[in-house]
């Protein structure tokens, strides 16, 4: 099983945000017992210890299919009981974690280009990551929103006409390659 470590740890409502006690107290309840946690979230400081399991953003997760079947099983019955905890928004993502670990399937991390976020903290931490991007993980809106970038033609322009840097502006230059910089997009010839 594949997949790119989470940036940053998961919210637990009513907690202090420790990954140390979280996952310790949430793999109890949930699978009932501890899970080794030998990974550093991907944009948490590098003085970070080792705090979380295979614990993956899930833009990119892959495997063989019997290893999918199998974790697909296992999952249905775990995360209701992190559902219960962290509710239905984060609980997919926490209880991949959980599902792994308690079916003790052969886990990879992949590099940050497989779930690169267009975030400043991952353009400078992960730099040599930048030029190989297989999956642009859009989270920061501060520049543009994605969802009214095609909506109409003025908002087309004014998006491929803004000063980015970074992962940001690799977005931008795939769009304009991609659609030659017109709007609407080039019937394919």
């Amino acid at each position: 099983m594949a997949g790119t470590i989470a940036h940053l740890h998961f919210p637990w409502q009513g907690r202090e945000g420790d990954p140390q006690t979280d996952w310790r107290e949430l793999a109890q309840l949930a699978i009932g017992r501890q899970v080794p946690r030998p990974y550093k979230y991907t944009l948490a400081g590098d003085d970070r210890l080792a705090e979380a399991p295979f614990y993956i953003n899930m833009g990119v997760f892959a495997g063989p299919p019997d290893l999918l079947s199998r974790f697909h099983a296992g999952d249905l019955k775990i995360r209701p009981a992190v559902a219960a905890q962290l509710g239905n928004w984060w609980a997919p993502q926490v209880s991949l974690a959980l599902t792994c670990a308690e079916l003790d399937l052969p886990v990879r991390a992949l590099p940050m280009r497989y779930n690169f976020p267009n975030d400043p903290r991952a353009d400078a931490r992960y730099t040599q990551e930048l030029p190989q991007i297989v999956f642009l993980h859009y989270l920061r809106r501060k520049h543009f929103a994605r969802e009214r970038i095609f909506a109409e033609p003025k908002n087309f322009e004014d998006f491929l006409h803004l000063p980015l840097s970074g992962s940001n502006l690799l977005f931008q230059q795939f769009v304009m390659k991609v659609t030659g910089g017109r709007y609407p997009f080039p019937d394919e010839q």
